[in-house]
C-alpha cells in the first residue's frame, strides 16, 4: 500500500482460570450480572495485509489499551503505517508512533476534541489542523520522554449509511500521494485484526487455558 506496511493496534479481552495467584495478579471482571471472572488484557500489533502477528502482549486488565499500544510502538519502523480504532487517540500516543518515523491512521470520537467537533461543523470534507497538546498531553509527552511540539495532522470526514460522519485522522499529510480518495477505505483495512480474534477465541479456544498459574498464562 504505496509502499508502507499497514499494521493495526487493537485489544481484546480474555476469560482465566479461576485461581487465587491469576487473580490477584490479573484482577477481576465484576459484570452486572452473573458471577467475578478473571480477565486479562490482551493486544497486538497485526500485520493486516499479510495476516501476521508482529507483537502480542497480555496484561492485567487494569493496565489500559494505549499503554500496551506505547509498547508495540518499539516495533515499528518509518515505512509503518498504523491504524486504530476510536479508542486509541491521543496525543502522546500520536507522538510515540512518530517518534519512530511512522505514521498513523486513527477513526476519532466526535465529542472527546474540540478541534474534531470543529471540523464536522464546518462540514468540510479534509483538513490540515496543526494538533497541540494541552496540559495534561504535555505532561503525558514528559514521563515518557516524547515531544510535546505541536503536530501536523490532517482530518478526513467520511459519510457513511451512519447518521454521524466518521472522522479520521492521519499523519499522511502529502495530498498527492494519498488523495482523499484512496484513503477513504483506509480504516477498513484494521478489519483483520478483528478477525484474528476470533480465531484465536473460537477456533484455538486460546480461552480453555490448562495452566493455573500466572507464569502459565
Amino acid at each position: 500500500w504505496h509502499g508502507l506496511r499497514l499494521l493495526a493496534i487493537d485489544g481484546s479481552m480474555a476469560d482465566l482460570p479461576n485461581a487465587a495467584a491469576v487473580r490477584e495478579h490479573f484482577g477481576v471482571w465484576r459484570p452486572a450480572a452473573g458471577g467475578e471472572c478473571p480477565k486479562a488484557r490482551l493486544s497486538q500489533l497485526f500485520d493486516v495485509l499479510n495476516k501476521v502477528t508482529i507483537d502480542a502482549l497480555i496484561a492485567p486488565k487494569a493496565e489500559g489499551e494505549r499503554s500496551l499500544a506505547e509498547q508495540h510502538c518499539h516495533h515499528l519502523t518509518e515505512t509503518d503505517l498504523v491504524l486504530m480504532d476510536r479508542g486509541y487517540p491521543a496525543f502522546w500516543l500520536f507522538a510515540a508512533i512518530r517518534a519512530q518515523q511512522a505514521h498513523f491512521c486513527a477513526r476519532m470520537s466526535l465529542t472527546e476534541w474540540s478541534s474534531v467537533a470543529e471540523f464536522v461543523a464546518s462540514g468540510r470534507q479534509e483538513h490540515l489542523l496543526q494538533l497541540k497538546p494541552g496540559y495534561q498531553a504535555r505532561q503525558a509527552c514528559q514521563q515518557r520522554h516524547l515531544s510535546s511540539e505541536p503536530l501536523w495532522v490532517r482530518l478526513l470526514r467520511l459519510e457513511g449509511d451512519q447518521a454521524e460522519p466518521i472522522v479520521l485522522v492521519t499523519s499522511l499529510l502529502d495530498t498527492n500521494r494519498f488523495p482523499y480518495a484512496q484513503l477513504q477505505d483506509l480504516y477498513l483495512y484494521r478489519w483483520p485484526v478483528e478477525t484474528d480474534y476470533r480465531h484465536i477465541k473460537n477456533r484455538l479456544e486460546v480461552e480453555n487455558w490448562t495452566g493455573t498459574t500466572v507464569s502459565a498464562i
